[in-house]
This record gives C-alpha cells, sequence and structure tokens, in this order.
C-alpha cells in the first residue's frame, strides 16, 4: 500500500479540483514520479469507493539533444551550405565543423555544394546554387520553410559577426 501521507495528498489534490484530475497534473502538484501517483490511485481504489478513476492514455513528444539543435541552428547542410564562402571552403577545413560529416553528405546528396578534388591547395566544397536559388527552391516546397528559412539566414548571420 502507497504512504498514508501520499495518499491524503492524493485525495486532498483531487478535492479541490472540479471535475477530475490527470494523474499528470498529480505528478507536477506531488513532486513524485508516475507510478507512484498510479499506486496510490489503485491503492485507494481497493479500499473501495473512496475514488473513481478511469485509465486514459497520451503521448507526449520531446525533441531529442539533436533534435534541439537543429530547431536552433538549422540541419546540418543548411549549416554546411550557410559555412561555405563564396570563394569556396578547404574540405579539410569543413569536415572540422561540428555539422562538416553529416552536412557535407546531406548537401552533396541535395546538389547544393560541389567537391572540386583538383583545386589548387588540396580539395576545396564550393555552393552550386545561390542563395537566392537556393532560398526560392526551399519556400516553394512549403509554405512552413518560409519561417524556418529566415530563423536559418539570421542564425548564420549571427553566426559570421
Amino acid at each position: 500500500m502507497a504512504d498514508s501521507g501520499l495518499l491524503e495528498s492524493l485525495l486532498r489534490l483531487v478535492e479541490k479540483v472540479d471535475g477530475g484530475l490527470d494523474s499528470q497534473d498529480a505528478v507536477r502538484e506531488l513532486g513524485v514520479e508516475h507510478q507512484v501517483v498510479v499506486g496510490a490511485v489503485k491503492s485507494l481504489q481497493a479500499l473501495g469507493e473512496v475514488i473513481e478513476a478511469t485509465q486514459r492514455s497520451s503521448k507526449h513528444w520531446e525533441l531529442t539533444g539533436e533534435g534541439r539543435e537543429i530547431s536552433e541552428q538549422g540541419s546540418h547542410e543548411a549549416r554546411v551550405f550557410n559555412a561555405i564562402p563564396e570563394e569556396g571552403l578547404p574540405q579539410s577545413q569543413l569536415m572540422k565543423l561540428p555539422s562538416g560529416k553529416v552536412g557535407f553528405s546531406k548537401a552533396m546528396s541535395n546538389k547544393w555544394i560541389r567537391l572540386d578534388k583538383a583545386h589548387e591547395g588540396g580539395p576545396c566544397v564550393f555552393r552550386t546554387v545561390s542563395l537566392n536559388f537556393f532560398l526560392i527552391c526551399f519556400l516553394s516546397s512549403d509554405p512552413l520553410n518560409a519561417e524556418i528559412f529566415m530563423f536559418y539566414i539570421i542564425n548564420a548571420a549571427t553566426q559570421f559577426r
């Protein structure tokens, strides 16, 4: 059986809320794990007609660390594209960037960049599309991309100051 202090706290919480209480709200209010709240509810149900509970399920989506990074800084390939100046960038330098390896592969497959292996001074990476063309293609595929793209551009501009 659950701790009597927890049971009392849960009952007081349910009493305060008109129309019922979601277990996730109880978790936040009581500062305990979800399974502890579920156990307390089951203990109260075992006592008889003390509490009425119905089971519901819900989904909770949360970004991973990489997802947060992409939402804040842009996709790997967009970061690589934005890092390449007009005169190109040595491949060795590009690969040292945090998104260099993954971004290089994706940007190459998207044909946004090209690799000149015969370049004087060693392999060099160049943009194959202008920023304006990139903008037009990106925005035409999905209206939401306008906001996303402007976010990338603003972030890229602040990175190069």
